[in-house]
């Protein structure tokens, strides 16, 4: 639960570009947008966070800090489906 409350403020940093698909990133809430992302495991997911992927995703320096339970809770929030 905590690694959850402390994703959650997190949360504004990664919306930057999970938003609007910023620089081809897969935007919160969108289940098709993730799901080729997801299939590769979420080992490899947290490892894109960490380490980022050239021409995409930079390596993210706001999440230094982030144990892999926070960085796992975030990607769970952005890629969950949005609910009307």
């Amino acid at each position: 639960m905590q690694a959850e409350v402390q994703a959650a403020d997190r949360m504004p940093v990664c919306a930057a570009c999970h938003d609007t698909g910023a620089g081809g990133a897969p935007r919160m809430g969108r289940v098709q947008d993730w799901a080729p992302r997801l299939k590769k495991g979420m080992p490899t997911l947290i490892s894109s966070v960490r380490q980022g992927i050239p021409g995409t995703l930079m390596a993210s320096e706001t999440c230094d800090g982030c144990t892999d339970a926070e960085i796992k809770s975030l990607i769970r929030r952005l890629s969950a489906p949005v609910k009307p």
